[in-house]
């Protein structure tokens, strides 16, 4: 099963009326993936188009402005089918009897050139954050206060994407918005809910020039990261993180989700199921 992703977003929502003909009225699907193929994050694509590399293959996306929550998206980590071309070789179990090899007319049987594994989630938050913010912003007046990424059935990554993740800082670097606190929380199934004390160590010593991980603090549990997405039972990290931020975004948002997702999924013991959310707190 590919790993699935469903990005949260939390705060108030005032959507735009569209006049009569010119557009859906929160539609939040139809603007989220036209999003995500502009930008070639996704593609619908069609049956007789060769495959091509995607971060994310679309399920939903709703509005919900329903309490806190303003709408999600959920996603499926792609995998990229790779270009078919023609082999040298054919596969056969067996020919039927009486028949000569020499008398078959052997064609040849197509087989995936570029064929990759799905995305880590670690380079699929940034724009996937980033274009339900977008969406959401092209369909109302948005004023988000938190952002959560649960993440299903993902597997340990091969390798980590810190540094990856640290050049994209030169971006928070040409301005200085003003620094915002905010507070990262975070879930694991109860499987190996031990793993949470190891994840909040780990980002306690990442330190980025504009975004800093600093202290820990007891998890509020108003902005608890535990989701009733769907199975499996979620157990809620008893500690959070406080950070600073360049601003209140939908890049640096993203940037603190993936670098907390990067430190989960490179421990010996990785979550299969992994939830984390950010939420503001107050003007550093």
């Amino acid at each position: 099963m590919p790993g699935t992703l469903m990005v949260r977003a939390f705060g108030q929502l005032t959507p735009y009326r569209f006049p009569a003909g010119q557009g859906a009225e929160e539609d939040l699907s139809s603007v989220f993936l036209a999003r995500s193929e502009l930008m070639g994050w996704s593609r619908l694509g069609s049956s007789d188009s060769p495959p091509v590399p995607l971060l994310w293959g679309m399920n939903q996306a709703e509005l919900t402005n329903d309490g806190p929550e303003i709408g999600f998206a959920q996603v499926t980590l792609d995998i990229n089918q790779g270009t078919l071309e023609p082999s040298d070789h054919v596969i056969l179990n067996e020919l039927p009897l009486g028949v000569d090899p020499s008398d078959v007319d052997w064609a040849p049987v197509p087989y995936p050139i570029d064929a990759g594994p799905p995305t880590d989630p670690q380079l699929a938050i940034p724009p996937l954050i980033q274009c339900v913010d977008d969406s959401l912003r092209w369909l109302g007046e948005a004023d988000v206060s938190a952002y959560q990424v649960t993440a299903t059935h993902i597997a340990p990554v091969q390798r980590s994407h810190q540094m990856d993740l640290y050049t994209m800082t030169d971006w928070f670097s040409v301005r200085s918005p003003e620094p915002v606190r905010a507070v990262v929380t975070l879930a694991i199934d109860q499987e190996r809910a031990q793993a949470a004390s190891d994840v909040i160590a780990a980002i306690q010593q990442i330190h980025a020039g504009p975004i800093e991980f600093r202290s820990t603090v007891d998890a509020p549990a108003e902005h608890a990261a535990g989701d009733n997405w769907e199975p499996p039972k979620w157990e809620n990290a008893d500690a959070a993180v406080t950070v600073k931020m360049p601003g209140w975004s939908a890049d640096s948002i993203g940037w603190v989700i993936a670098m907390v997702f990067d430190a989960a999924l490179t421990l010996k013991s990785a979550p299969q199921h992994l939830s984390v959310r950010v939420t503001r707190t107050a003007p550093e």
